[in-house]
Order: structure tokens, then C-alpha cells, then sequence
């Protein structure tokens, strides 16, 4: 977040530099999260924004970011 200068507000696909601002505006509009990317198709997503040719490659940015999966358990 520091080093591409956004804000918390912004959608987290805005660190790649491959989306043009109209896909990103779009998906923001849209408010879908990270997670919700990544269940979709690359067609689905393309259905979504408006633009099917870029909606592989949006499913394949939101892939690149990690996930986190952690599992906690309690112990007397």
C-alpha cells in the first residue's frame, strides 16, 4: 500500500499496473472483493465488468495475491 501510494479505500487489484482505470472503476462500482474474484470464471468476471477479453486476465491478478488460510485451536 505504501509503495504504490493507495489508500485503504482502493480496491487491492489497483497495485496491477495491466488494468486499465475503466476496469478497475467498474469493479469498484461493483464493490467485489478479492475473494469473490477468485470464485468466479475468468467469462463470469468478463460477463461482470463489460469486457470478456479482460476477464481472464482480472481472475488471474486476483489469483496472484496471496490468501491467507490460518487454523486456530484452543488448549487448556
Amino acid at each position: 500500500m505504501l509503495d504504490q501510494q493507495l489508500w485503504d479505500f482502493n480496491h487491492p487489484l489497483r497495485q496491477h499496473k495491466i488494468l486499465s482505470h475503466e476496469i478497475l472503476e467498474k469493479i469498484e462500482k461493483k464493490d467485489i472483493s478479492i475473494e469473490k474474484l477468485r470464485e468466479m470464471s475468468g467469462d463470469e468476471i468478463g460477463a461482470l465488468i463489460h469486457h470478456p477479453k479482460m476477464g481472464p486476465v482480472v481472475k488471474r491478478c486476483a489469483d496472484e495475491f496471496p490468501f491467507l488460510d490460518l487454523d486456530v485451536g484452543i488448549q487448556p
